[in-house]
């Protein structure tokens, strides 16, 4: 076991800022994931999910924010939160 590597981004909710979230997650998974982990897939599922968050919390209720993306890498076990930076608000149509 190395030691736990955490890096924490936030980006615009927008979707012109998926490609940089890609890239930034890509990066800090290669050379801190062990052998088996699939690089490619966590970087996919952590697009699909921040692709949520700003097509859902942002775009769908005509509001703007910023995503929060923590990673914490530890060999065998990659940890990803998802925050609104600036914090869960009451869905519009409750």
């Amino acid at each position: 076991m190395g030691t736990a590597v955490t890096r924490t981004i936030e980006v615009p909710g927008q979707t012109e800022y998926l490609k940089k979230v890609r890239e930034i997650v890509g990066h800090t998974l290669e050379g801190s994931v062990g052998e088996q982990m699939n690089v490619h897939a966590i970087v996919l599922a952590v697009d699909e999910a921040v692709s949520n968050i700003v097509e859902h919390a942002y775009q769908e209720a005509g509001r703007e924010g910023d995503v929060r993306i923590t990673l914490t890498v530890d060999r065998e076990i990659c940890t990803v939160v998802l925050e609104e930076a600036d914090g869960c608000r009451k869905p519009i149509n409750a």
